[in-house]
């Protein structure tokens, strides 16, 4: 049975295609008609309300859909990605971006139908109701009918007003958050990238795990199953854990314990590099590398996650299919390793700085969702 939410006096539910329609708009030769800038998916960015890239007109192009200022780009398909930006210059769009606006700006303010798009619930009705399985796509008719609790419209202006104070704060936050990414790049880039020193082989100073186990058998089932989709691409972050059974695992897995680095040799480009949180097992797809006493684990995990270490996995990985980062690659990488003091320096800086990211990561979803509980009536506000 679902939850009967109760809307704030004044509230009411109405339904989308109720009070925003679909534009129509359309340019045969957007040239011609003096369009200047076009604007695709790849331009848009999620959780990004501003439009910040766009391609040139005249470099040519195909799309028809013509936008205006203030006007609601929606991203139709793939729409768990979560792209929406607000328009701020003329011009016309792919056929998957749908061109929105109000009805009547005395029922719903055009400032507040992104932030409407925005929501989780916006977003979760958009991929329930998309079709197609390579590029899932949504449609008019499902959009329109997306039901929402709807403030009387002087009570908007007031939500519109607190909702943009977020959304800049949120703004600030991933801009900050940004700038302590570009500095970690810059730290990394400097330990693992300087001269002068002489490099050796990484692979003296730890091992590779080998020998799989069945995760069928009752010693393993139930450890953690780490693969690579269990981790954040870039941080070192493990985003869930399963056990074996949970995932029903069948082929042989190898076993590491607590502390071993996890790296994921398919399509390095992706960067899934994680110290593994307890004792268990990794798909066939990982390497679980054991550091030996001259290498701290953390600091291996470090050059792994370094540019300078990708650019090498990637340059040996490139053949047909699937990207793999075979094991005698791995161990032709070089690199300089310093004594251990020297290692727990670099890595108290860069603890510092991802602690930074991570409190500033926080608050941004923090303000992303209170965002969302303000549109919905969930906030007394």
């Amino acid at each position: 049975m679902s939850e009967v939410k109760v809307m704030k006096p004044g509230w009411r539910r109405v339904k989308f295609g109720d009070v925003v329609k679909l534009s129509k708009a359309r340019s045969k030769d957007p040239m011609a008609d003096g369009i200047e800038r076009y604007v695709g998916l790849e331009h848009l960015e999620p959780g990004d309300l501003r439009i910040r890239r766009w391609g040139n007109v005249a470099d040519g192009v195909t799309f028809t859909s013509i936008f205006k200022p203030g006007q609601v780009l929606f991203g139709k398909r793939r729409a768990y990605q979560r792209k929406v930006a607000v328009a701020d210059f003329s011009g016309v769009c792919s056929g998957d971006i749908y061109v929105l606006e109000t009805k009547d700006a005395q029922v719903l303010l055009p400032e507040l139908l992104p932030f409407i798009c925005q929501t989780d619930a916006f977003f979760d009705h958009a991929v329930a109701t998309s079709a197609g399985s390579l590029s899932p796509r949504t449609n008019w008719t499902s959009l329109a009918d997306f039901e929402f609790p709807l403030a009387p419209i002087n009570e908007q202006k007031r939500l519109v007003d607190l909702l943009t104070a977020t959304e800049q704060a949120t703004e600030a936050l991933e801009n900050a958050r940004n700038d302590a990414q570009t500095l970690l790049r810059s730290l990394s880039m400097d330990q693992f990238s300087k001269d002068g020193d002489t490099p050796q082989n990484l692979s003296t100073h730890y091992s590779v795990v080998s020998g799989q186990v069945d995760p069928k058998d009752s010693n393993y089932s139930d450890l953690p199953l780490i693969a690579p989709n269990h981790i954040e691409s870039g941080t070192g972050r493990i985003t869930g854990i399963e056990s074996a059974s949970q995932q029903a695992a069948i082929s042989g897995k190898y076993l590491f314990d607590k502390g071993a680095v996890i790296y994921s040799k398919i399509r390095p480009n992706l960067v899934k590099a994680a110290i593994a949180p307890c004792r268990g097992l990794c798909s066939a797809d990982m390497y679980a590398l054991i550091t030996k006493e001259s290498l701290r684990n953390e600091y291996l995990l470090e050059i792994l996650l370094s540019e300078h270490f990708t650019q090498f996995a990637v340059s040996g990985s490139m053949r047909t299919g699937i990207p793999k980062l075979n094991r005698e690659h791995l161990a032709q990488y070089k690199c300089v390793v310093p004594d251990l003091e020297k290692q727990d320096e670099y890595l108290s800086r860069v603890r510092a700085i991802r602690d930074v990211e991570a409190n500033l990561s926080q608050r941004r979803n923090a303000a992303r969702k209170l965002k969302d509980q303000i549109i919905s009536g969930g906030m007394g506000v």
